[in-house]
């Protein structure tokens, strides 16, 4: 027998690129808040990035995500700070083995 159990997953909803300027350079670094915190809930109004001279730009989207990748160097020129994701959580029946 397979006890009954719930399994976490993530599911990706959008992709957050750096603020840039008109001519694509980027502007800003990611929040020291934010680095390390993958799959660490974030929610509207937490900051996300840093611009050079110090001013926090916040999350401001309508609902809590869960970002991941977070500063990742082989995303810098795919325009990816990181992924924004949402939590699912599956429940998972019991399972009896067939025996003969």
């Amino acid at each position: 027998t397979f006890p009954a159990c719930e399994i976490e997953t993530y599911r990706l909803l959008a992709r957050e690129d750096y603020p840039r300027s008109s001519d694509g350079q980027i502007m800003a670094i990611i929040h020291p808040n934010l680095q390390d915190k993958d799959f660490v809930l974030l929610n509207p109004g937490d900051p996300i990035f840093q611009t050079l001279d110090g001013k926090d730009i916040l999350y401001e989207g309508d609902s809590s995500i869960y970002p991941a990748f977070i500063n990742k160097g082989a995303y810098y020129e795919k325009k990816i700070a990181f992924a924004k994701m949402e939590k699912l959580t599956f429940s998972i029946p019991a399972i009896q083995a067939q025996t003969e």
